[in-house]
């Protein structure tokens, strides 16, 4: 895009039409080259069950969708003849090439839902708690300069920078802890489970540095891991 600006026989609205099919199907090979050397080089057993879900349901839209369509298209040639037969394999032709829309969505969901494609839980967490801690700071923000103008004003009897400085200071004190009691406060209020391990975890960590006992440590560990993973049954080995 840059490159266009500065050598405008590079845009591609100056291009033919032969070589504007040259560069869409060229771009279209290019992604789906990476999406192949991804799937088989670099994404792990869960990434790829996440692909197969995607690419499948993105697969039988498209190819359902032209497939309605030709079928429709083909039929709207016969109209001539008006049958009730012609009229129905038309509206069933439509339908299949608009209900197969919902295919995609479905199987981006499952991606989701079942293999935990973009982490959903993690994104609605940081949106929940960014989102609340941008509002906070702004308006934090937005009353601490009004409040601090009328102060110096009063004082000085001019508005000027020390209120901006002052507040942006204050914000950068607050972002810190206000994020973390944020944090704290999602987390026990919508992810309780999660919030609970944390709090399992501060107690344990505490407790290894005061005791020396094997016995009770390793009572300390099974009751630690029995109570965040949740195992059937749990073993201690140790080498002699």
């Amino acid at each position: 895009m840059v490159s266009w600006f500065f050598f405008p026989s590079l845009n591609p609205e100056c291009w033919s039409n032969l070589a504007l099919s040259f560069l869409g199907a060229g771009l279209l090979l290019i992604g789906v080259a990476i999406q192949v050397y991804r799937f088989i080089r670099v994404s792990t057993p869960l990434q790829r069950q996440q692909t197969r879900w995607v690419a499948f349901s993105l697969v039988f839209l498209i190819a359902t969708g032209l497939l309605g369509t030709i079928a429709e298209s083909n039929l709207a040639g016969r109209t001539a003849t008006i049958s009730p037969t012609v009229k129905l394999m038309q509206l069933c032709a439509w339908l299949l090439s608009e209900l197969t829309v919902i295919v995609f969505p479905i199987g981006l969901a499952v991606a989701m839902m079942r293999y935990r494609l973009w982490e959903l839980d993690n994104l609605i967490n940081r949106a929940l708690v960014y989102s609340l801690l941008t509002g906070i700071l702004v308006t934090v923000y937005f009353f601490s300069v009004v409040l601090l103008q009328e102060v110096f004003r009063l004082l000085t009897d001019q508005k000027g920078p020390p209120a901006v400085v002052v507040s942006t200071l204050m914000i950068a004190a607050l972002f810190s802890p206000l994020r973390k009691n944020l944090q704290t406060t999602i987390d026990r209020r919508f992810y309780r489970n999660k919030y609970d391990i944390a709090r399992i975890l501060e107690v344990y960590n505490a407790s290894l540095r005061e005791e020396v006992a094997l016995d009770q440590l390793l009572d300390q560990l099974t009751w630690v891991v029995g109570e965040t993973i949740h195992p059937v049954s749990i073993s201690i080995w140790l080498k002699d």
